[in-house]
């Protein structure tokens, strides 16, 4: 048996029950095919509205996987003293950073870190912006292409 590389390698992992098989896609396949004969309406509407907003999914997930923890971490850096006025007097950070360090921060230090990050604060860690950007043309396509599939769920085959 082949196994992957060495990076995961797990001892008395059974990669078959990981890896999807074809039958296991082909019913998942079945299922939204059975959902869709069942409710078309629903679905072409569900549809439709996602090739308006064919981003949504993706911002959903990025909000979720990366600016909730990022605010979460930001939250807790002034907390312990990290805040955009600097170092908050009487905080975890200053009290640490007198035993510590007394006024010579090194400079690539995780304390020179969390003190850069809680100094810009949340809204500029990657250059936040309230504008909105125009959309590219893979979310033009993806937008079409869901479009199209909504029509053939309304007025496909399905009986």
């Amino acid at each position: 048996m082949n196994h992957p590389p060495s990076l995961y390698r797990h001892p008395g992992m059974n990669w078959t029950q990981v890896i999807p098989r074809y039958e296991t896609i082909e019913a998942a396949i079945g299922h939204m095919s059975s959902f869709v004969g069942k409710h078309r309406y629903l679905a072409s509407g569900i549809l439709l509205l996602w090739s308006i907003f064919p981003e949504f999914p993706f911002k959903v997930l990025y909000t979720v996987a990366y600016k909730v923890p990022r605010a979460v971490f930001c939250w807790v850096l002034s907390c312990f003293g990290f805040t955009e006025d600097g170092i908050s007097p009487d905080s975890f950070a200053s009290r640490y950073q007198s035993r510590e360090y007394g006024g010579n921060i090194p400079r690539d230090s995780l304390f020179s870190s969390y003190q850069s990050i809680g100094a810009r604060g949340y809204y500029e860690i990657d250059g936040y912006s309230d504008r909105q950007e125009g959309r590219g043309t893979v979310m033009t396509i993806l937008g079409w292409i869901i479009f199209f599939g909504a029509g053939y769920v309304f007025l496909g085959p399905w009986n």
